[in-house]
């Protein structure tokens, strides 16, 4: 998976690896044919060098080799569920949905607060050169989307299509109204 933490007032970026891959004797991983080494803090994460291009992580085990491909950044953004009491790490998601999230975009880019109103929270720091962290908070219920104005001034839309399916029955409601029944 690609991941995100915050760590030292910026954010990085990692692939990590899956628990399967743990008992490989031999685990290699490359960003865009560049070979990357494991975080010295983070177990089992390897960190970004860009944020667009294929990453591969080969395991090797016996005389087998396992290769698994992911491909980055198709629209020049990432887009990070946020987790955690105090949501400082994050997972790669394709599509927002409800919850907190965190887009890394370009430094040029700047949030359409026409559309999405103001960050719960100013841009920060991110790993990688030209690029910043932005925020949101996205209602499960709201057709609030995450949007930007790039450097010509066109807007950047990074919506969901909606829900995927519906729960039937009856609600029994969370004592947080934010979170959802």
């Amino acid at each position: 998976e690609i991941v995100c933490w915050k760590r030292a007032r910026e954010w990085c970026l990692a692939v990590e690896i899956s628990e399967e891959l743990h008992e490989a004797r031999e685990i290699s991983v490359c960003h865009n044919s560049v070979k990357l080494a494991e975080d010295e803090l983070e177990k089992d994460c390897w960190r970004l060098v860009e944020l667009r291009g294929e990453v591969v992580v080969q395991a090797a085990e016996n005389d087998d080799v396992h290769e698994i491909r992911i491909s980055l950044g198709y629209d020049d953004h990432l887009l990070f569920k946020l987790s955690g009491a105090d949501l400082s790490r994050g997972r790669c998601v394709n599509q927002p949905s409800s919850g907190s999230y965190l887009v890394i975009v370009p430094e040029d880019w700047e949030r359409y607060e026409e559309l999405v109103g103001t960050a719960p929270a100013a841009p920060e720091p991110v790993c990688l050169e030209g690029f910043r962290a932005h925020f949101f908070d996205l209602l499960g219920n709201s057709a609030t989307n995450i949007a930007f104005r790039d450097r010509t001034n066109a807007p950047i839309l990074i919506g969901s299509t909606g829900p995927r399916f519906e729960l039937a029955g009856q609600k029994v409601h969370d004592a947080s109204e934010n979170i959802g029944p």
